[in-house]
């Protein structure tokens, strides 16, 4: 009898991990099913951009929430692809591309969401040590690169000096204990044209879009996606409340009224 047990739940077993996974979007799959999306884009030998272009694409309709990770606790856990937001998704479709499984890429959120080694003694993963703000990953962590004074002459660039997560009242914006004072460089919405765009290093960028509204409460990027095959933008839209694919320039003429300019970063993974 537990014989017939054990090989009735291994059947069922294979039956979910073989269930044709292209029928399913990619947020609506489990592990086993990524994994096997995933082997040809690991197989092929492509470069890490194109692994990005390819796993960014198959993320398209993700449901946004806003906050849905954690450290495996009441918060959320540490690596989903059920649902996302901006951040979550930069740094969720980095770790896929990189490790191409599903665990690994549980693996190397670890790495790309909290300050290594730890600010304070303890744990690497925890509330307390994750990198809460994108500008500071960009110079924090070993993964990113900020290039947005490469890629303009330093006359066309505009400068910002403030702490991140200190409000005008001097109040924090995070009760996390932390603050960092900056001097961050963005390129103004009115450089961004298919000009710029095809001058980019790379098929696949990051982009976080800055709004001056937000220096007064210690925040220099509001929102932050890829650049892809320089000419979409890839993100979780909040207002879509999903991951949308729109031409960059379109995008950035459209919310021009709303970010006053972006920052491009280059990843080192």
């Amino acid at each position: 009898m537990k014989k017939i047990l054990f090989f009735s739940f291994f059947f069922l077993f294979l039956l979910i991990i073989n269930i044709d996974a292209s029928s399913l979007p990619f947020w609506k799959m489990n592990r086993y099913q990524i994994d096997e999306v995933l082997k040809p884009i690991s197989s092929e030998n492509l470069s890490f951009d194109d692994r990005v272009c390819r796993i960014a694409d198959m993320r398209i309709g993700t449901p946004y929430k806003l906050g849905p990770l954690g450290e495996d606790d009441e918060r959320g856990p540490v690596f989903t692809v059920d649902t996302t937001d901006c951040t979550v998704f930069v740094l969720t479709t980095l770790a896929l591309a990189n490790r191409c499984t599903y665990n690994n890429a549980r693996y190397m959120m670890k790495y790309l969401n909290y300050y290594d080694p730890p600010l304070t003694p303890g744990n690497l993963v925890r509330y307390g040590n994750r990198i809460h703000f994108t500008y500071d990953r960009l110079h924090s962590c070993k993964y990113f690169s900020d290039i947005t004074t490469s890629l303009l002459p330093s006359e066309n660039l505009e400068q910002v000096n403030l702490t991140l997560n200190r409000q005008a009242d001097g109040r924090e914006l995070l009760p996390i204990n932390w603050s960092k004072s900056v001097s961050a460089y963005y390129i103004p919405m009115k450089y961004i044209d298919e000009k710029f765009l095809q001058s980019l290093p790379s098929k696949a960028l990051g982009v976080g879009f800055v709004r001056k509204k937000n220096f007064k409460i210690g925040v220099v990027i509001s929102h932050e996606g890829f650049i892809l095959n320089k000419k979409y933008l890839v993100h979780a839209d909040s207002i879509a409340q999903k991951v949308s694919k729109v031409d960059f320039v379109e995008y950035c003429q459209k919310n021009s009224d709303y970010f006053d300019g972006v920052i491009i970063s280059s990843f080192n993974l």
